[in-house]
């Protein structure tokens, strides 16, 4: 990687095939094709984490009347826990330091190792969707976690 630039970039129309690339390996029930269209366009947020012209994993925010979202974010398998995820989350929280009071995300009750990077970002437990997130055999809880930027 080019250590002078940053990895990370504004994610655009002509990235959807990569982007959905990592989408449909990262998550039992990826976003669909139009939905990442849509965001791609303009619509939210989206940032890439790139290794050359590789893309390694990416997120999707948006932000209106003083709360921000994270509405996605995806990793590649073979680039985790390589400190993506972290950079994508530092930069997520600086956008949103502008934008928000208060950044929400939902996350699958099962999904630990998400939940913890949350943690580790001073996210906070403040509700739960019952069964929002579909499984293989039926819903799953999603949690409600918020970081307060102030």
């Amino acid at each position: 990687m080019n250590t002078t630039e940053s990895p990370l970039r504004l994610l655009f129309p002509a990235d959807i095939d990569r982007v959905m690339d990592i989408e449909s390996i990262a998550h039992s029930h990826p976003w669909k094709r139009k939905n990442m269209d849509d965001s791609l366009a303009g619509h939210h947020r989206c940032v890439g984490y790139f290794d050359d012209e590789k893309l390694l994993g990416f997120y999707i925010a948006s932000a209106a009347g003083g709360d921000a979202e994270l509405l996605d974010i995806a990793v590649s398998p073979k680039s985790q826990r390589k400190g993506v995820a972290s950079a994508l989350m530092d930069d997520l929280l600086h956008w949103a330091e502008k934008k928000a009071e208060t950044v929400f995300l939902e996350v699958r009750v099962s999904n630990k190792k998400a939940i913890r990077l949350y943690q580790r970002y001073d996210f906070m437990e403040v509700g739960e969707r019952p069964n929002y997130y579909p499984t293989l055999n039926g819903k799953e809880h999603a949690l409600i976690m918020a970081r307060y930027m102030a």
